[in-house]
């Protein structure tokens, strides 16, 4: 990958943008979901992830650049960040070790 990189200096970045504290309703639009995302133009990493808190829910957003990063790649990455998620989210303490398993 570091030959083909197409200037790309960073293979990931994680941005977590906190917490929206957006009202749920403006009139009748009503929000449910919200996420946020940047370019992945030139100088971006190869992947992204992005994470935003809306009325205590976490919502995620995943970028790749390809053909760096092909589809099947980043959907693996999304469903491992999802995977480690809901094992921390199960546990009130947890080891790292116990999310290689």
């Amino acid at each position: 990958m570091e030959e083909n990189s197409t200037g790309r200096i960073k293979t990931i970045n994680i941005s977590n943008r906190g917490k929206f504290d957006l009202a749920e309703s403006y009139g009748k639009l009503k929000i449910k979901e919200i996420y946020f995302i940047v370019g992945q133009h030139l100088f971006s990493p190869c992947l992204w992830l992005g994470a935003v808190t809306f009325h205590e829910q976490l919502f995620c957003s995943f970028a790749h650049v390809t053909p760096l990063i092909n589809s099947q790649t980043m959907n693996d990455f999304a469903d491992g960040v999802v995977g480690i998620l809901e094992k921390a989210s199960l546990k009130e303490f947890l080891c790292l070790q116990e999310l290689s398993n």
